[in-house]
């Protein structure tokens, strides 16, 4: 539920470039290190054109994913999203068109960041049904980042981490 009396907030994330630098920072180290494994598994004679083309073909897997999940430019990219005064979440982009979010609870928020979590409605893509957005400062305008995030926090839309009771210790007799 949104505060009480108060108007919708729209963000437009269309540009959100620390996606995009997680993406490829991933990509990067996921190459690396299918790299490493292959020159350490691949015999001598095949090891460089072996180890490259596995590099390059796990790199093109990685960022398929990321582009699937609308974190690399694409049709999946949500481009605005809506929180309006009756609590109720919009997502817009061009394969979604504008459909109805309920953000879970594991969603994160803190100074400069929000990692946002939904459940669309109806699900879209078949298994796909849950929607990851990533905003940090930079990539939407400082005083949209800090009205969502205040209102987040104040609203009480968000969980608090679960945390586990530390492990009992008992002595041995």
């Amino acid at each position: 539920m949104s505060l009480q009396g108060s108007p919708p907030l729209v963000l437009d994330v269309g540009n959100r470039r620390t996606e995009k630098r997680v993406a490829a920072a991933c990509a990067l180290l996921v190459a690396g290190a299918a790299a490493f494994i292959s020159l350490n598994t691949v015999p001598a004679n095949v090891s460089m054109v072996a180890s490259i083309a596995i590099a390059l073909s796990a790199a093109a897997v990685a960022l398929a994913g990321f582009r699937n999940a609308g974190w690399i430019d694409g049709h999946r990219r949500i481009r605005r999203i809506v929180w309006q005064t009756d609590g109720r979440w919009c997502l817009i982009g061009p394969a979604l068109g504008q459909v109805e979010g309920i953000l879970c609870g594991d969603s994160r928020v803190g100074a400069g960041y929000a990692w946002l979590r939904w459940d669309v409605q109806p699900p879209q893509f078949g298994r796909g049904a849950v929607r990851r957005v990533l905003l940090v400062a930079g990539d939407v305008s400082e005083p949209d980042l800090r009205r969502l995030v205040m209102r987040l926090r104040i609203d009480g839309a968000l969980r608090p981490p679960e945390r586990s009771a530390p492990p009992e210790v008992t002595a041995n007799p």
